[in-house]
Parts: C-alpha cells; sequence; structure tokens
C-alpha cells in the first residue's frame, strides 16, 4: 500500500510541476507572482495532495468508467463537495490572518513554508493515509460491492 500511496503522491507532484512550469511565464508580469506561484506549488505538493489522499479513503463508491463524463454525478457524494473546504479555504485563511496583521506578504511566504513543511515530513502524511486506508477498507470494498 505504500507504494501506492507513494505513487499518487508522486503523480500529484509531477501534475503540480507541469502546473508550475507552465504558469510561471506569468512572472513576466512581476516577481511578486512567481513568488506567490511558488507559494501556491509548494502549498498543492505539501498539503493539498495529502488531504486529497487522506479524503479520498472516504469515497465507497463505485464508479463506472463506460459512462459519459458530462454530466455523470456517479461516484459523487457530499464528501466530494466537503473536499473543496479545506483545499481553499485553508491557504485563504493563512494569507487573511496575515492580512489583518498588515503583512499580507508573510502571508504568502506562510502558505510556501505550510506546504515545504508537509512536503518534508511526507512519509509521515502517507503512512498515517496508509492506517486511515488499512482502518476502512472493508468498509471501502462493500461499498464497491453494493453500489
Amino acid at each position: 500500500m505504500q507504494d501506492y500511496f507513494r505513487g499518487k503522491f508522486w503523480f500529484f507532484f509531477a501534475a503540480n510541476g507541469i502546473s508550475f512550469l507552465l504558469t510561471l511565464p506569468y512572472a513576466f508580469y512581476g516577481y511578486h507572482i512567481a513568488l506567490v506561484n511558488l507559494a501556491c506549488f509548494l502549498y498543492n505538493s505539501g498539503i493539498n495532495c495529502f488531504i486529497i489522499l487522506f479524503l479520498g479513503t472516504y469515497n465507497a463508491k463505485r464508479l463506472d468508467l463506460g459512462k459519459g463524463a458530462m454530466f455523470n454525478y456517479e461516484g459523487t457524494s457530499f464528501i466530494n463537495v466537503l473536499l473543496f473546504l479545506p483545499l481553499l479555504g485553508l491557504p485563504y485563511l493563512i494569507r487573511l490572518a496575515f492580512s489583518f496583521l498588515g503583512h499580507p506578504g508573510l502571508g504568502i511566504a506562510a502558505i510556501g513554508l505550510a506546504g515545504a513543511a508537509g512536503l518534508l515530513f511526507s512519509q509521515v502524511f502517507i503512512r498515517g493515509i496508509i492506517k486511515q486506508f488499512n482502518s476502512r477498507k472493508y468498509k471501502i470494498l462493500n461499498g464497491f460491492r453494493t453500489s
């Protein structure tokens, strides 16, 4: 399981890296955009990847890949909607807290540092996700069988 979740993490990391490189030319509008882009890359790679993997252990609905993709809500639930709250809300709250203190630039730095810390502790997070998955694997399997 560790190889599986580590592989998913590296896939997310590679996708974030490609997105970062593709959006890097926006730095021509100003160096601060490059710093925001870097902070977002670090946060997405170090925090959001693990939030997605962790909350994915709560999904127990089967998805039929043979059906069309347009307006197909099969396999989605309220958990998928709740997924967006920490993904989008947490960096906003970090930046908002520093903006109220009068240091919005430090808010961007804090977002980037949180992501860098997440990357440093990635093995700890992956072990926690595996532990969560192992405690829920029978519920997930049952959900895939019955749906």
